[in-house]
């Protein structure tokens, strides 16, 4: 069966340069005939085309291209008695025209009789020797008699003479992939790229070699990169599922991990991790779209003895801003501001995630950048707290703000502005209009429109203003709420299909220190499933050692490498496959 490129190579002598290819009728109405049965042929209407060539063969029977245009159509039609009528005629009548003689040749070879195929594409190559068509026809019939050493000697010869030509190069290795011989065919598929280094059809014949010659990491990049530059390419994209599929998930993971050349950053990643110090579990909100409300493990602050032995450490380990939070609200803790303003004693910044009830303008003396979850109507704070006023909320949290854009404080404010999904577009878009006004109304009442410049526009997904008088700014974020894996809805948790297989680097970046002393590797852990480090070992060895040594972290490392999800955790959070990864940390 023809390749593609072969198929294409034929679409393209739909205009072939025939000696004399215009009609003598150079009247406007000439030109026309010809442009309405050149747009006949180009649309493949056959039956039309037929119709308007053999008019035109009739009319100006002394022009080859009226000729060879009328045994395509027909042939196109299905009557190919009539084709190779109006061929042999041409054949005899323009003896010097390649490409009816092409055409003649490839009729018979379309139709299935090989014999006279060869016979025809013999006759091409010895009046034509020096264009590399016949060479490259009369082979490709050789191939399908099965008579594969006579073509590929005479492709051999073909090579010899137009070194440069990309069909006999790509017919070259094709057949020997048809005898295969691999390695042959493979450096045949170099050749060709050498020329031709973007050449589609010579990068997936290349890939299917490698493959069989059981290079299949080789393999895999290369078809990917043909799909880099046909995106739509069907055949590339079917050889590439099936290489996939031939793996296991797990490997096709640890191809992922090789191809991004993770590992090569994950040992700096342990040398300077993001530090989460979980100061309490204990949250005053009870929101439907998290688990803490159902406390999963044992609500308790941490106290400022034990704040201050692990600061004093991890401290020495990052020179990344300290995270006050896993589970509950920092805020509420009653040493909060101590304990953040002793992370600035050391001459890091305090990142912050927090609900905004318990903001306090005192708060503003601390070097830290809050991010602030909160909730735009009595409706959907009723979801998260069903006890707490709406207006005493979002007047504590305008204060905040006010007060902010008034002051020198280094915080950059950042909210988070929950979506709830809605039921249809129309929905979503009378509820985004709703979430813009509130934010508008926000900017408002905290004097943001006089002490701050407007970056954008309220309707972009973050909204964000700069401080006129000192730097920092405020960003609104709107952020759909999230459901699913380790995400309930509406308080219930949603099945779904454990992963086995996959990456995540939470391991390498990410050291925790949970409220009750114990270590964990990964902020969206609440029930404390990546645990690794027990409190009583963090009383006798430092956090450093138990950190990048600690026989359970490192088993999770080693599985994630080798493509294994080993926590239940891990198994609900990530989906089959992915491998997460941050290109980027802060």
């Amino acid at each position: 069966m023809l390749d593609a490129m072969w198929r294409s190579r034929r679409e393209r002598i739909a205009r072939p340069t025939c000696r004399n290819s215009a009609v003598s009728d150079d009247t406007e109405a000439g030109s026309a005939r010809l442009a309405e049965a050149n747009s006949a042929s180009d649309a493949q209407q056959w039956t039309r085309a037929a119709a308007l060539w053999d008019t035109l063969r009739l009319d100006f029977p002394e022009y080859p291209l009226c000729w060879l245009k009328a045994g395509e159509a027909f042939s196109g039609t299905g009557q190919v008695e009539r084709a190779e009528e109006i061929l042999a005629q041409a054949v005899v009548r323009f003896p010097g025209e390649l490409w009816i003689t092409y055409q003649y040749a490839f009729l018979a070879q379309q139709g299935g009789n090989l014999p006279t195929a060869l016979s025809r594409a013999r006759a091409l190559l010895e009046g034509f020797s020096d264009q590399p068509v016949g060479w490259v026809l009369t082979t490709e019939i050789l191939r399908d008699m099965g008579r594969l050493d006579e073509a590929d000697a005479l492709l051999g010869e073909a090579v010899e003479l137009f070194p440069n030509d990309q069909w006999v190069l790509h017919g070259h290795a094709r057949l020997a992939m048809r005898r295969g011989d691999w390695l042959p065919a493979l450096s045949r598929w170099d050749a060709l790229l050498r020329q031709l280094p973007d050449h589609s059809a010579g990068m997936v014949g290349r890939a299917e070699t490698l493959a069989q010659l059981g290079r299949t990491d080789e393999a895999e990049c290369a078809l990917e990169a043909v799909l880099a530059l046909e995106p739509a390419g069907s055949h590339a994209q079917r050889l590439l599922s099936t290489l996939m599929e031939a793996r296991s998930p797990q490997e096709n993971v640890m191809r992922q991990v090789r191809k991004r050349d993770i590992a090569a950053e994950l040992v700096e990643r342990i040398a300077n991790p993001e530090v989460f110090i979980e100061i309490t579990s204990v949250c005053n909100f009870a929101c439907t779209y998290c688990v803490s409300p159902m406390k999963l493990r044992k609500k308790q602050e941490m106290s400022l003895g034990t704040f201050r032995r692990v600061l004093e450490q991890v401290a020495g380990m990052t020179t990344k801003p300290v995270r006050l939070h896993i589970d509950g609200e920092p805020t509420s803790h009653p040493r909060f501001k101590e304990m953040a303003l002793l992370v600035n004693s050391y001459g890091l910044p305090v990142w912050l995630a927090t609900n905004g009830s318990r903001l306090d303008s005192s708060f503003l003396d601390i070097w830290m950048d809050p991010l602030i979850s909160i909730s735009t109507s009595p409706e959907e704070l009723a979801k998260r707290h069903n006890k707490l006023d709406f207006d005493r909320y979002i007047d504590r949290v305008v204060k905040y703000a006010r007060d902010w854009s008034r002051s020198q404080s280094r915080q950059h404010l950042y909210f988070y502005v929950i979506y709830y999904p809605q039921e249809n577009a129309e929905a979503d878009a009378a509820y985004k209009r709703t979430k813009e006004a509130f934010m508008v109304d926000f900017c408002r009442r905290a004097d943001l429109y006089e002490t701050c410049w407007e970056q954008n526009s309220v309707e972009d997904a973050t909204y964000s203003l700069s401080r006129k008088e000192h730097p920092r700014g405020i960003s609104f974020i709107k952020q759909p709420i999230s459901i699913g894996g380790l995400y309930p809805a509406e308080g219930k948790m949603v099945a779904r299909e454990r992963a086995d297989a996959g990456f995540c680097d939470a391991p390498w970046r990410q050291l925790v220190v949970h409220s009750d002393g114990t270590l964990g590797a990964c902020c969206v852990d609440l029930s404390g499933g990546t645990t690794y480090a027990r409190a009583d070992e963090l009383a006798t060895t430092p956090i450093r050692e138990l950190w990048q040594s600690a026989p359970q972290i490192v088993g999770m490392r080693q599985n994630f490498l080798e493509g294994r999800v080993e926590r239940e955790v891990c198994q609900r959070c990530l989906t089959q496959g992915e491998v997460r990864f941050h290109e980027v940390s802060l």
